[in-house]
């Protein structure tokens, strides 16, 4: 297919990536913004929390590297949905009220999100026109920080129940999204 061919939807698919990587990142990200209270859960110290985030860089890292070629074998579409499920299953392994989960949670919350965007990001030169390519990127990678912003807006979530709950949301909604992508 021509990449200069007008395709209809792609608004939907910019839409839908834009999500998928606010709910990535937003996964990602929540741990540190509700450190204090995870730790005082867990009975670990609040500075734990930042090794967790250390280990989710290293999968991250490890996912680039060795998953780089998942979307030519088998597609940017289910890459998409499969690092948004391997996401989901970070944050629900999160609320498992033992320490060991909450640094397990790590590898799939790293492996998971990094594959997302480069699979995006093939599905997005596939699909957009070539004169709306830089914006329609930048309205995609404007996902990354709108993430911890939607996260830091449901924290009241966590003041009027429990953590756990908060991240539960985060697995279900990347859940809801890999499925949209259908």
């Amino acid at each position: 297919m021509s990449a200069d061919k007008y395709v209809p939807g792609y608004a939907f698919l910019l839409t839908v990536l834009l999500l998928g990587q606010a709910l990535g990142t937003m996964a990602t990200s929540i741990l540190p913004a509700v450190a204090p209270k995870v730790a005082e859960t867990l009975g670990i110290p609040a500075s734990s929390i930042g090794y967790q985030v250390s280990i989710v860089a290293v999968f991250m890292l490890v996912s680039l590297l060795f998953g780089a070629n998942l979307a030519v074998r088998w597609g940017a579409t289910r890459v998409c949905q499969i690092g948004l499920a391997i996401t989901a299953l970070g944050a629900v392994m999160t609320i498992i009220p033992h320490p060991a989960f909450l640094f397990l949670s790590a590898v799939p919350l790293g492996a998971g999100y990094a594959l997302i965007s480069p699979a995006g990001s093939q599905l997005m030169m596939r699909y957009t026109p070539a004169h709306n390519r830089n914006f329609m990127f930048s309205l995609k990678q404007s996902g990354v920080p709108m993430g911890p912003n939607l996260g830091i807006a449901e924290l009241t979530l966590v003041a009027t129940f429990h953590f756990a709950t908060q991240l539960l949301g985060h697995g279900l909604h990347a859940v809801t999204d890999a499925q949209d992508r259908n």
